[in-house]
């Protein structure tokens, strides 16, 4: 059984590349998500391996996705990453 990824982003082209690259490079079976309250959707029917989050949703923040996980005893191992730069 391959294991399975989600991936969360709210844009469309960057799910799309993530996925693409994970399907090709990986054996893994990748479910994507564009929202938060998406994924917890996908999260109540299928069992994960890895998260893959966008930081920085259009409703939310990868801190709420942490915090959903952790009251729900979720153990899954999640990824944040962020396609902004930080301007000092």
């Amino acid at each position: 059984m391959a294991k399975k990824v989600l991936l969360i982003d709210d844009c469309p082209e960057q799910l799309e590349i993530m996925q693409l690259f994970l399907g090709v490079l990986t054996n893994v079976e990748v479910v994507t998500a564009s929202s938060i309250a998406e994924a917890k959707q996908i999260l109540h029917e299928f069992s994960f391996s890895l998260i893959i989050s966008d930081y920085t949703l259009e409703e939310r923040t990868a801190d709420d996705l942490y915090a959903y996980l952790q009251s729900k005893q979720h153990q899954i191992p999640l990824l944040l990453v962020c396609g902004h730069s930080i301007q000092s």
